[in-house]
């Protein structure tokens, strides 16, 4: 999942990156609706795999969680 800070970063390199046809408040917003449409991706799989968490064996629990906290994920 991107952080805050992830998403300004894209969001900002598109303000400054695309120079075709939009002016910079639009390159701004574009970037940053690309952004959050990511973080909704990496949401909806992070709860996808928190449903299957319990059948998770419980010497591999704590394995995962912390590759999961690696990602900021929890």
């Amino acid at each position: 999942m991107k952080s805050k800070e992830e998403i300004k970063k894209l969001a900002t390199e598109q303000y400054y990156g695309y120079l075709g046809g939009y002016n910079d408040r639009q390159n701004f917003i574009h970037g940053y609706k690309m952004a959050q449409n990511d973080m909704k991706k990496y949401k909806k799989a992070f709860d996808i795999l928190n449903c299957y968490f319990d059948s998770i064996s419980d010497e591999e629990k704590p394995k995962v969680s912390k590759q999961l906290t690696k990602l900021g994920l929890i």
